[in-house]
Protein backbone atom coordinates (compact mmCIF):
# COMPACT_ATOMS: atom_id res chain seq x y z
CA UNK A 1 0.00 0.00 0.00
CA UNK A 2 1.58 3.03 -1.14
CA UNK A 3 1.61 6.31 1.45
CA UNK A 4 -0.73 8.37 -0.21
CA UNK A 5 -3.53 5.69 -0.64
CA UNK A 6 -2.85 4.87 3.22
CA UNK A 7 -3.24 7.89 3.87
CA UNK A 8 -6.26 8.42 2.31
CA UNK A 9 -7.87 5.55 4.20
CA UNK A 10 -6.93 7.05 7.46
CA UNK A 11 -8.68 10.11 6.25
CA UNK A 12 -11.73 7.64 5.58
CA UNK A 13 -11.60 6.17 8.94
CA UNK A 14 -11.34 10.04 10.61
CA UNK A 15 -14.26 10.74 8.55
CA UNK A 16 -16.33 7.58 9.61
CA UNK A 17 -15.62 8.02 13.02
CA UNK A 18 -16.44 11.22 13.38
CA UNK A 19 -19.85 10.29 11.70
CA UNK A 20 -20.63 7.49 13.94
CA UNK A 21 -20.21 9.71 17.01
CA UNK A 22 -22.52 12.34 15.51
CA UNK A 23 -25.23 9.77 14.47
CA UNK A 24 -24.49 7.73 17.71
CA UNK A 25 -24.97 11.32 19.72
CA UNK A 26 -29.01 11.93 17.55
CA UNK A 27 -30.02 8.64 18.26
CA UNK A 28 -29.23 9.20 22.15
CA UNK A 29 -31.35 12.37 21.47
CA UNK A 30 -34.18 10.21 20.09
CA UNK A 31 -33.42 10.06 16.55
CA UNK A 32 -33.72 6.35 16.30
CA UNK A 33 -33.41 6.42 12.64
CA UNK A 34 -29.68 6.95 12.98
CA UNK A 35 -29.15 3.31 13.47
CA UNK A 36 -29.35 2.30 9.71
CA UNK A 37 -26.70 5.09 9.25
CA UNK A 38 -24.53 4.24 12.21
CA UNK A 39 -24.68 0.43 10.50
CA UNK A 40 -23.42 1.09 7.19
CA UNK A 41 -20.55 2.92 8.91
CA UNK A 42 -19.52 -0.14 10.67
CA UNK A 43 -19.98 -1.79 7.57
CA UNK A 44 -17.48 -0.12 6.20
CA UNK A 45 -15.38 -0.02 9.36
CA UNK A 46 -15.89 -3.92 9.84
CA UNK A 47 -17.30 -6.01 7.46
CA UNK A 48 -15.31 -7.99 4.80
CA UNK A 49 -16.80 -9.56 2.05
CA UNK A 50 -15.58 -11.38 -0.95
CA UNK A 51 -15.72 -8.11 -2.80
CA UNK A 52 -13.94 -5.92 -0.50
CA UNK A 53 -11.99 -5.77 2.85
CA UNK A 54 -12.96 -3.56 5.59
CA UNK A 55 -10.96 -0.35 6.68
CA UNK A 56 -10.00 -2.13 10.07
CA UNK A 57 -8.35 -5.18 7.77
CA UNK A 58 -6.74 -2.36 5.36
CA UNK A 59 -5.41 -0.06 8.21
CA UNK A 60 -4.30 -3.35 10.10
CA UNK A 61 -6.62 -2.38 13.10
CA UNK A 62 -7.76 -6.36 13.56
CA UNK A 63 -5.25 -6.82 15.46
CA UNK A 64 -6.71 -4.92 18.00
CA UNK A 65 -9.01 -5.83 21.24
CA UNK A 66 -12.66 -4.87 21.25
CA UNK A 67 -15.05 -4.41 23.75
CA UNK A 68 -17.88 -6.64 24.62
CA UNK A 69 -20.31 -5.04 27.23
CA UNK A 70 -22.83 -8.00 27.13
CA UNK A 71 -23.50 -11.44 28.38
CA UNK A 72 -23.38 -14.90 27.30
CA UNK A 73 -26.14 -16.81 25.44
CA UNK A 74 -27.27 -19.93 27.13
CA UNK A 75 -29.15 -22.05 25.03
CA UNK A 76 -30.13 -23.67 28.18
CA UNK A 77 -32.31 -20.97 29.15
CA UNK A 78 -34.63 -21.55 26.06
CA UNK A 79 -35.90 -18.30 26.28
CA UNK A 80 -35.55 -15.46 23.88
CA UNK A 81 -32.16 -13.38 24.61
CA UNK A 82 -31.04 -9.90 23.74
CA UNK A 83 -27.59 -9.37 24.48
CA UNK A 84 -26.62 -5.70 23.42
CA UNK A 85 -29.95 -3.99 24.70
CA UNK A 86 -32.13 -4.18 27.60
CA UNK A 87 -35.92 -3.60 28.01
CA UNK A 88 -36.22 0.01 29.54
CA UNK A 89 -39.72 0.50 31.81
CA UNK A 90 -41.23 3.97 32.33
CA UNK A 91 -43.37 6.69 30.40
CA UNK A 92 -45.83 5.56 28.35
CA UNK A 93 -44.47 2.96 26.67
CA UNK A 94 -41.83 0.12 27.50
CA UNK A 95 -38.48 0.55 25.08
CA UNK A 96 -35.27 -0.93 23.78
CA UNK A 97 -32.46 0.54 25.17
CA UNK A 98 -28.41 -0.25 24.52
CA UNK A 99 -26.47 -0.77 27.83
CA UNK A 100 -24.19 1.79 27.00
CA UNK A 101 -21.63 0.60 29.94
CA UNK A 102 -24.30 1.55 32.60
CA UNK A 103 -25.11 -1.99 34.33
CA UNK A 104 -22.50 -2.37 37.00
CA UNK A 105 -23.64 -6.40 36.68
CA UNK A 106 -22.50 -6.38 33.27
CA UNK A 107 -18.44 -6.46 32.74
CA UNK A 108 -16.94 -5.37 29.51
CA UNK A 109 -14.43 -7.90 28.46
CA UNK A 110 -11.74 -7.08 25.29
CA UNK A 111 -11.78 -9.74 23.09
CA UNK A 112 -10.05 -10.42 19.58
CA UNK A 113 -12.32 -9.22 16.69
CA UNK A 114 -13.59 -12.05 15.18
CA UNK A 115 -15.35 -13.40 19.02
CA UNK A 116 -16.42 -9.86 18.86
CA UNK A 117 -17.85 -9.22 15.53
CA UNK A 118 -19.47 -13.32 15.28
CA UNK A 119 -20.98 -13.34 19.20
CA UNK A 120 -24.53 -13.97 19.02
CA UNK A 121 -26.56 -11.33 20.58
CA UNK A 122 -30.21 -11.94 19.33
CA UNK A 123 -32.07 -15.30 19.89
CA UNK A 124 -35.77 -15.86 19.74
CA UNK A 125 -36.32 -19.36 18.16
CA UNK A 126 -39.83 -18.49 17.82
CA UNK A 127 -39.30 -16.32 15.13
CA UNK A 128 -36.17 -18.10 14.01
CA UNK A 129 -34.07 -15.84 14.56
CA UNK A 130 -29.91 -16.01 15.39
CA UNK A 131 -27.83 -13.25 14.97
CA UNK A 132 -24.72 -12.16 16.12
CA UNK A 133 -23.22 -8.64 15.71
CA UNK A 134 -22.34 -8.66 12.15
CA UNK A 135 -26.05 -10.21 10.90
CA UNK A 136 -27.75 -7.17 13.23
CA UNK A 137 -25.25 -4.60 11.35
CA UNK A 138 -26.07 -5.84 8.32
CA UNK A 139 -29.89 -6.05 9.16
CA UNK A 140 -30.01 -2.71 10.06
CA UNK A 141 -28.33 -1.11 7.21
CA UNK A 142 -31.05 -2.86 5.16
CA UNK A 143 -33.77 -1.11 6.91
CA UNK A 144 -34.98 2.18 5.94
CA UNK A 145 -34.19 4.91 8.33
CA UNK A 146 -36.91 6.86 10.01
CA UNK A 147 -36.59 10.08 12.14
CA UNK A 148 -33.19 10.59 10.98
CA UNK A 149 -31.36 13.75 12.61
CA UNK A 150 -31.86 16.63 10.04
CA UNK A 151 -28.53 18.25 11.35
CA UNK A 152 -26.41 15.72 9.93
CA UNK A 153 -25.32 17.10 6.92
CA UNK A 154 -25.08 15.85 2.90
CA UNK A 155 -21.06 15.66 3.60
CA UNK A 156 -22.04 11.57 5.49
CA UNK A 157 -23.76 10.08 2.64
CA UNK A 158 -21.44 11.64 0.07
CA UNK A 159 -18.66 9.86 1.49
CA UNK A 160 -20.58 6.68 2.05
CA UNK A 161 -20.85 6.65 -1.92
CA UNK A 162 -18.03 7.86 -2.55
CA UNK A 163 -16.44 4.72 -0.81
CA UNK A 164 -15.96 1.27 -2.43
CA UNK A 165 -17.19 -0.67 -0.08
CA UNK A 166 -18.56 -3.56 -2.20
CA UNK A 167 -21.17 -5.65 -0.04
CA UNK A 168 -24.02 -7.78 -2.12
CA UNK A 169 -26.61 -9.79 -0.13
CA UNK A 170 -29.95 -10.30 -0.03
CA UNK A 171 -31.17 -9.87 3.45
CA UNK A 172 -34.81 -8.75 3.60
CA UNK A 173 -36.24 -6.19 6.29
CA UNK A 174 -36.19 -7.39 9.64
CA UNK A 175 -39.06 -8.34 11.19
CA UNK A 176 -41.08 -4.99 12.38
CA UNK A 177 -41.53 -5.99 15.76
CA UNK A 178 -37.37 -6.72 16.05
CA UNK A 179 -36.75 -3.45 14.53
CA UNK A 180 -36.13 -1.22 17.64
CA UNK A 181 -34.00 -3.51 19.27
CA UNK A 182 -31.83 -4.27 16.57
CA UNK A 183 -31.71 -0.36 16.58
CA UNK A 184 -30.87 -0.73 19.92
CA UNK A 185 -28.17 -3.37 19.28
CA UNK A 186 -26.92 -1.53 16.33
CA UNK A 187 -26.61 1.61 18.81
CA UNK A 188 -24.49 -0.56 21.83
CA UNK A 189 -22.16 -2.02 18.67
CA UNK A 190 -21.60 1.69 17.95
CA UNK A 191 -20.36 2.25 21.27
CA UNK A 192 -18.18 -0.67 21.98
CA UNK A 193 -16.29 -0.17 18.26
CA UNK A 194 -15.76 3.61 19.29
CA UNK A 195 -15.00 2.91 22.61
CA UNK A 196 -12.39 -0.21 21.21
CA UNK A 197 -10.48 2.98 19.05
CA UNK A 198 -10.47 5.80 21.04
CA UNK A 199 -8.84 3.74 23.50
CA UNK A 200 -6.27 1.91 20.98
CA UNK A 201 -6.10 3.79 18.11
CA UNK A 202 -6.89 7.45 19.59
CA UNK A 203 -5.44 9.24 16.07
CA UNK A 204 -8.93 8.64 14.26
CA UNK A 205 -10.13 10.85 16.59
CA UNK A 206 -10.61 14.86 16.34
Amino acid sequence: MGDATKENLKELMRDLVRFMEGSASSYDNEFTGEAQRLAVCIRAVAEDTGFSRSLLERLKLKSLLFCDNSPDYDPSIGLPFSGLAVVTIGGPVSRYTPRLGKNPRIKSAMVPFEAWWRKTEIVDEEKGLDLTREGIVIAVSNTQANEVDPSLNDSYNKILLKTAIGWVDDHEATHADMIMIEFASVRQIAYELLKSLREQAPEYFA
